[in-house]
């Protein structure tokens, strides 16, 4: 935070050396700033995805005990000992696309940088869109074998997700049969 300058003067007849200390102060500025990185492409529930998150140390002095962290992602964090100013200390992690997420249509994710000398938490959010393609088929079943006047006859219906989304309140119905609907809250 400052320099110190000190010079001398000495001549014959005055060996003894004189001397005149200076201090310049340097105003420290600490700062850090974060940048993480979505990625692109087709997700679908199990993809692995990678994402990079940079620290750089935007500020005047060396930084110490750099914390790059990212609780959704393996490996969460890791520490950079130093960060010269204008240097970088970079997390590369995984994260496993969930049910969730496409239920959710998008990927929601938090990373956080902290050192030393910045121990309030700089924060980026990146937003990872799914497509969500939602999506029902349905199979009906006629049975087979002679059929005769008073014959019951038993049909299967199934309904089936064919989207990559969860469906809720499934009704699956037809009027000839008894019971006529059914209803799963969840597909």
């Amino acid at each position: 935070g400052q320099i110190v300058n000190t010079a001398q003067v000495v001549s014959t007849q005055v060996p003894t050396p004189v001397t005149d200390t200076e201090t310049t102060p340097i105003t420290q500025t600490a700062s850090l700033t974060l940048d993480k990185q979505a990625p692109t492409g087709v997700l679908t529930v199990g993809s692995t995805i990678t994402y990079t998150v940079v620290a750089t140390n935007s500020g005047n002095t060396t930084q110490t005990t750099v914390v790059v962290s990212d609780p959704m992602l393996s490996p969460t964090s890791t520490t950079c000992a130093t960060l010269a100013p204008g240097g970088t200390c970079t997390l590369t992690g995984t994260y496993v696309v969930t049910q969730a997420d496409v239920d959710a249509g998008q990927i929601v994710n938090t990373a956080q940088v902290v050192s030393t000398q910045v121990p309030t938490p700089v924060e980026d959010t990146e937003t990872t869109p799914i497509a969500q393609t939602p999506a029902l088929t349905l199979d009906k079943q006629a049975p087979t074998g002679s059929l005769t006047v008073g014959s019951t006859l038993t049909y299967v219906v199934v309904a089936t997700n064919s989207g990559n989304t969860t469906q809720t309140n499934v009704v699956v119905s037809d009027p000839m049969l008894t019971p006529s609907s059914a209803t799963c809250a969840t597909l």
